[in-house]
């Protein structure tokens, strides 16, 4: 099934982004929250405002050391469970303090997925 997204707008810029669902366990239901398809990031990586909501201690995951254009700094590795399309899946993410935009890396999105950005025309299509 091939489902298409407009660009969103975020700091001046048109920027692919799409609804995905976020749950630490699933049975308790899901938050949800558009998120920037980055395929230079490797990892999702979510602010620790998400972190808050879904009841997730930070400091109890698995520190790593993350560089990135911002430059280097410390996230915490944690697993949770998510849903792009309704396709639930559970993953490792990075939690980053100051994020200012959730960010879906290509683990796990670009194994799921056949993903179409046309820029010229402000939209990412998932395919699969």
């Amino acid at each position: 099934m091939i489902k298409g997204y407009k660009y969103k707008t975020w700091a001046g810029f048109d920027v692919p982004m799409i609804p995905v669902a976020f749950s630490r366990w699933p049975d308790r239901g899901f938050i949800n929250s558009m998120c920037l398809v980055d395929s230079g990031a490797f990892m999702t990586t979510l602010s620790y405002a998400v972190a808050d909501v879904l009841g997730i201690d930070v400091g109890k995951g698995i520190p790593i050391t993350v560089n990135g254009v911002g430059g280097t700094g410390l996230a915490y590795e944690h697993q949770v469970y998510f849903k792009i399309k309704n396709r639930p899946a559970k993953i490792k993410v990075l939690f980053y303090q100051g994020l200012d935009i959730n960010i879906i890396g290509r683990l796990p999105i670009f194994d799921q997925f056949l993903i179409i950005f046309n820029n010229s025309k402000g939209r990412l299509w998932l395919i699969g």
